[in-house]
């Protein structure tokens, strides 16, 4: 938009160009060429929002003055890259299962689909949907991703209805209600405001739950296996695994010292460590902030972050990106992308933006380094050490005090988690666990106390 009044804007002509995304994630199989086609035009229409399960909300948007018919037929929401790549992975599996199988995906109903559920079994993907439960149940696959990988599978086939490839849909949408948490006696402590709520707007509901649109697809709770052992799932470190990473020869470089730092000290994906930019940083020496807050686009979604960097770490940072070494590849990145690109905080050796798998390489780097060693190899991974921050700045704050609710904002705000259930389990390790509900070791305390007083001050008034 264009101001050229007080109270009038002019809108921007733009013209379309192309968009060169680098290394987009792109399916491959000589035999199949057809099918390939088919899920890497789905990937770029999920990428580009030509195919969205969200409507367009964005900024842009909003300014604009236009009917509701335009607004509904504008693209929908993009994906990052990440969720993309996520969602070739899971594409690519589906693709191995087809080929293994001898199963053409685009097989479906001769006519709309009726009440006639057994009918459904035979078709491709409630047979991949089949294959999905016996590896949830032999323990070959987590709950979790396996429904991940029949969502993104759904998505592909509700893509290819819309743009005429199947006849039908092979499974059908329906309605369910999610009933609300403690309150199992419908009508209890129900309001009228509540049921308008919890109803969206058509009223009470049957067990007086949120009603929820899925489909039919949706793998039955009851195939989730119990852990065999504690050691499965997301765990954090233990001090003295923690110390075995830190002390490790290959975190002597600086940069894979820094993510590692970055993880537990901050509580960073290896995404957000990749989108860290050159204009993130401060220099300490002019700025005498106690600590910084650095705002990133979350990995999960499009939605933003805040997280709190201490003056040590900042000061860590901005030393890194004064070597020599950084000049080099600095150079390497201007040559290779221009000057309108922000410039990246870890770039590699070929001047490109380092990727989330090189990040979380370095664990298996460790491992590779302690068994060569004879000593005792770890088993956490790089994502623990966000599990570690989580625990540790709860066990923290458990001992300085503080209220659980409290403590769960704060954790909730820290992580970028939209939910307290997710950041919850943190806060039952730092309570359960010997190793975290008596925190003494002085490199603790040392890093989080300078973070206490702004933790406090931003805490405060959302748990009043």
């Amino acid at each position: 938009m264009r101001i050229i009044a007080p109270d009038i804007k002019l809108r921007t002509v733009k013209y379309r160009k192309n968009e060169i995304v680098e290394k987009f994630p792109l399916l491959v199989s000589p035999s199949r060429l057809a099918d390939v086609l088919e899920m890497n035009l789905f990937l770029i229409h999920r990428y580009i929002g030509q195919h969205s399960i969200k409507r367009n909300y964005s900024q842009s948007r909003s300014d604009m003055v236009e009917s509701e018919a335009t607004r509904a037929s504008a693209r929908g929401a993009r994906i990052d890259i990440a969720t993309v790549e996520t969602s070739a992975k899971h594409l690519a599996a589906f693709l191995r299962w087809l080929i293994d199988n001898d199963v053409d995906w685009a097989e479906s109903l001769s006519e709309p689909l009726n009440e006639r559920v057994p009918s459904l079994e035979p078709l491709p993907i409630w047979r991949f949907r089949r294959d999905l439960i016996d590896k949830v149940e032999s323990c070959q696959l987590s709950y979790g991703y396996a429904s991940n990988r029949i969502q993104v599978v759904k998505t592909f086939y509700e893509w290819a209805w819309k743009n005429h490839r199947i006849q039908s849909i092979p499974f059908k949408h329906i309605k369910k209600v999610v009933r609300k948490r403690g309150n199992k006696q419908s009508g209890s402590n129900d309001s009228g405001l509540g049921n308008l709520l919890f109803g969206m707007g058509s009223g009470r509901t049957k067990k007086s739950g949120i009603p929820v649109f899925t489909t039919n697809l949706v793998l039955p709770k009851k195939i989730i296996q119990k852990q065999s052992s504690p050691e499965e799932g997301l765990q954090p470190y233990s001090l003295a695994e923690l110390n075995s990473l830190i002390n490790s020869d290959t975190l002597k470089r600086d940069n894979y010292s820094l993510w590692a730092e970055l993880g537990y000290r901050c509580g960073l994906r290896t995404m957000d460590i990749v989108q860290l930019n050159y204009a993130d940083l401060h220099n300490p020496g002019v700025d005498q902030s106690k600590q910084f807050k650095i705002t990133l686009l979350s990995s999960k979604g499009n939605k933003v972050r805040r997280f709190t960097l201490s003056r040590e770490l900042m000061g860590k940072l901005w030393a890194f990106v004064n070597t020599d070494e950084y000049a080099k590849r600095r150079m390497k990145y201007e040559v290779k992308h221009g000057l309108n690109f922000k410039l990246p905080v870890f770039i590699n050796n070929t001047g490109n933006r380092i990727t989330k798998r090189s990040v979380s390489n370095v664990i298996s780097m460790v491992r590779a380094e302690q068994k060569k060693k004879g000593v005792s190899v770890l088993k956490r991974t790089f994502h623990d050490l966000r599990a570690t921050f989580g625990t540790y700045l709860a066990s923290f704050m458990l001992e300085a005090g503080y209220s659980d609710d409290f403590i769960k904002v704060t954790l909730t705000r820290e992580l970028g988690h939209n939910d307290f259930e997710v950041s919850k389990r943190y806060l039952n390790f730092a309570k359960t666990d010997c190793a975290f509900s008596n925190v003494v070791a002085p490199w603790i305390t040392e890093m989080y106390k300078p973070l206490q007083a702004l933790l406090c001050k931003e805490t405060e008034v959302l748990v009043k």
